[in-house]
């Protein structure tokens, strides 16, 4: 049977991603560990020294950083072609719906994702400097990959199968990713409350009023821009 681009498209992404991921497996077995397992997510280390955490800027984490956002970049893209303009991304996204194109949009998209993420990384930064938390910047951000790669991992692979055996769910992406997606946050944010909460002693207020800022607004700001 004949397929169209996107279905060329998608075939294209899927192996890019389960490369991606095998060869990250390879190169780096126990941070892949690391970043991967439930377990060490919902556990806190207070003397956690591993490089994982301490260099967020090590050649092997950014990595980690690029994978989950091709995945992101993926996920988007299959909702994209559902005529659902998330983010209005089709600003920066070729016309064009060649196997070509679509592979481009997909780079680009992961790439500009990639961006955003060190960007979110350099604010943590600057607020732990001001709220006087420097020591837990990197942890915070750790959590946050980790636990993103984990979610949209396994929203990837469900996306995946739908496409294939139950296309119809997808033009309907938008309604039915909102709560899952929404529940995610909202269980990272608590998570990351509980982890920054037992690493340092912090006044309640402060701590409700940096993960405000870095966590909860961006959250409220996105789901405006998504719906």
């Amino acid at each position: 049977r004949e397929l169209t681009p996107f279905q060329d498209y998608l075939i294209l992404s899927i192996l890019f991603l389960a490369i991606s991921y095998a060869f990250l497996y390879n190169i780096q077995p126990k941070a892949f560990d690391r970043y991967f397992s439930i377990r060490d997510l919902l556990t806190i280390n207070l003397r956690d020294d591993s490089l994982v955490i301490n260099k967020p800027f090590d050649l092997a984490n950014l990595l980690f950083v690029l994978n989950l956002s091709f995945t992101l970049s993926f996920i988007i893209m299959l909702v994209q072609n559902e005529e659902t303009d998330l983010f209005s991304v089709s600003t920066i996204m070729l016309d064009n719906e060649s196997l070509m194109s679509l592979f481009v949009n997909f780079l680009e998209l992961g790439i500009v994702i990639f961006f955003i993420l060190i960007g979110k990384y350099v604010v943590l930064a600057i607020l732990t400097n001001l709220y006087r938390l420097e020591n837990i910047t990197n942890i915070h951000f750790f959590k946050v990959i980790q636990a993103s790669s984990l979610f949209f991992l396994l929203l990837a692979m469900v996306l995946s199968y739908c496409s294939v055996s139950y296309p119809d769910v997808l033009k309907n992406a938008q309604e039915i990713l909102f709560v899952p997606i929404s529940i995610f946050f909202i269980v990272r944010l608590i998570l990351i409350y509980f982890t920054i909460n037992k690493l340092t002693p912090l006044k309640n207020l402060y701590l409700f009023s940096y993960l405000c800022i870095v966590e909860l607004i961006p959250l409220i700001v996105g789901i405006r821009f998504a719906l």
